[in-house]
């Protein structure tokens, strides 16, 4: 059997967590584009490290194929697929694209915040009541 958890949480508290949630989600929305600039600047370092890293030649070619459907045959040049294996020690560390936040949800989660904090600015009660506290918890 599971106990359940029951504790007390002042309304005062609530609402300064919730509103400093508002806060960081706002931040996070606002700054988005700059991460995501940030972003791709790291992705080209990136590919060019794995460009270096080829012409050194310390990869081993595993397969190569001619792709035939890509360049016709007035082409001057012709287009060759390889299959390179490195060691993971010796590729870069690659880099991890930050999270996009869409405008809609973080709208929808910024009205609900809002009304919750709105909500509970309004109560005479010291202490949220726990269906309340398991609504909000999800945003704090």
């Amino acid at each position: 059997m599971s106990k359940s958890l029951s504790v007390k949480v002042e309304t005062k508290k609530v609402i300064a967590a919730l509103e400093a949630t508002l806060v960081k989600k706002q931040d996070a929305f606002d700054k988005q584009d700059e991460a995501r600039a940030q972003h791709e600047k790291e992705v080209e370092k990136y590919n060019a490290a794995l460009m270096k890293l080829i012409k050194s030649g310390k990869g081993k070619v595993t397969s190569a194929n001619r792709s035939h459907w890509r360049m016709g045959s007035n082409s001057p040049t012709i287009s060759v697929s390889a299959e390179l294996v490195f060691p993971r020690s010796a590729l870069p560390a690659e880099p991890v694209a930050p999270n996009e936040i869409h405008e809609y949800r973080h709208k929808s989660e910024v009205e609900e915040i809002t009304n919750a904090v709105r909500v509970l600015k309004m109560t005479d009660q010291e202490y949220v009541n726990a269906s309340t506290m398991a609504k909000v918890s999800q945003y704090l």
